[in-house]
């Protein structure tokens, strides 16, 4: 071989280890926010919600929006039933803070939450006796009526 041959396969290689790097850390997000948006999920279908990280992590919610409407938004709706059917307090304040996210975040949330009837079973709980569920409805109802355009200042 020549020196420039050798020189060559020296790049070749430089530049197949630099792809094959790229596509490992590609990878690894991948597997981060599939395996965050399943835990997510998990904790939605259990009924039993807590102010992970993830519920609060704009990345979550912009990474993961178009996963919610997996099997007709089944994760919205669980969380609307959620709203009726919890006497957690922690439950509820966090299922309110995530819709009002779902309708931040989708380009269609607001319609889909109105037409999944969340603002009657938000509404019911802005009387609630726990100031943490009473400020999180408030949210979510401001961003029902007002819309990600026009309520994305709103913050908790």
């Amino acid at each position: 071989m020549h020196g420039s041959d050798e020189l060559i396969i020296v790049a070749l290689r430089q530049d197949l280890l630099e792809a094959l790097n790229q596509l490992e850390e590609g990878l690894r997000v991948s597997i981060k926010q599939l395996s965050s948006f399943d835990k997510y999920k998990q904790e939605i279908l259990l009924g039993h919600l807590d102010w992970s990280p993830m519920h609060k992590d704009p990345l979550f919610w912009r990474d993961n929006i178009n996963n919610f409407e997996e099997n007709d938004f089944q994760i919205i709706r669980v969380l609307i039933t959620v709203l009726e059917t919890s006497g957690d307090q922690r439950t509820l304040a966090v299922a309110c803070y995530d819709l009002s996210q779902f309708i931040q975040y989708h380009t269609a949330g607001r319609i889909i939450a109105s037409d999944l009837k969340a603002k009657e079973r938000v509404m019911k709980l802005l009387n609630h006796e726990n100031a943490e569920v009473t400020k999180n409805a408030l949210l979510c109802i401001q961003r029902l009526f007002l819309g990600a355009k026009y309520a994305s200042f709103l913050q908790v």
